[in-house]
């Protein structure tokens, strides 16, 4: 196990939460400090992907689901 766990956020779906991922996140979490993303807020994709980005950790994994998948995209860009 390394001495410190890479940080990977979670963007999900419009209508998804915690409750979707528990399953996928207890494995996760063996390797990875696991963090969700609300993505409420913003007029647009562009507009919440610049609000996360601006909060984000310098470096990080990234995983969205649906609409979060769209986000996760523009913040990639």
């Amino acid at each position: 196990m390394p001495p410190f766990k890479p940080i990977l956020l979670i963007i999900p779906g419009w209508g998804g939460g915690l409750v979707l991922w528990e399953e996928f996140v207890l494995k996760l979490d063996r390797f990875f400090e696991v963090r969700f993303v609300s993505i409420h807020g913003g007029p647009g994709i562009s507009e919440v992907a610049t609000g996360l980005l601006a909060d984000a950790p310098r470096e990080f994994y990234l995983m969205g689901h649906s609409m979060g998948g769209w986000i996760a995209q523009h913040m990639a860009l």
